[in-house]
């Protein structure tokens, strides 16, 4: 199994090494953003550790490359000395965690949807780039709903 730094790497390709971790183009700022607004580290116990210093929350920048606050951790080890009610919990607290990072990348990528709108119910026709980002709300948002209904469909059933 990659280790989680890898994923997370994986899903940058323009983070450059920096001192001991790496500096990306946060993915939440847009697709155009030049600085390397992102850092990210792995911690001692092998989680990635993120800060975008433009203010986004890590969810919904990991939400916008496709993964969830869960693939910052190594699951494995963490779960292999827990007991089953932690381990229940943790998964809860996992699942939790997806909610928030898809509600955080859903909130974002309304605002773009609302933005095009405005304009294209004000009669002016979008622009190359502006195209281009409302494609991306659109992909993103797809990818959330398949998160979600993924996770949905991992549900444990009430009996009935």
């Amino acid at each position: 199994m990659a280790r989680p730094i890898d994923l997370v790497l994986s899903r940058l390709p323009r983070a450059k090494k920096a001192g001991a971790g790496w500096r990306a183009p946060c993915p939440n700022c847009g697709p155009d953003s030049k600085s390397e607004k992102l850092a990210v580290t792995e911690g001692d116990d092998g989680r990635v550790l993120l800060h975008c210093f433009a203010g986004c929350a890590p969810a919904a920048v990991l939400a916008a490359v496709g993964l969830a606050v869960a693939d910052l951790f190594d699951r494995p080890t963490a779960a292999a000395d827990a007991s089953p009610a932690e381990r229940r919990l943790r998964r809860v607290e996992l699942e939790l965690a997806d909610v928030r990072a898809a509600a955080a990348a859903l909130d974002l990528e309304a605002v773009v949807l609302e933005v095009a709108a405005e304009q294209i119910a004000d009669g002016r026709p979008l622009a190359g780039p502006d195209r281009e980002r409302l494609t991306l709300a659109h992909r993103r948002i797809g990818d959330v709903l398949l998160r979600l209904r993924a996770a949905h469909a991992r549900r444990p059933r009430a009996a009935a």
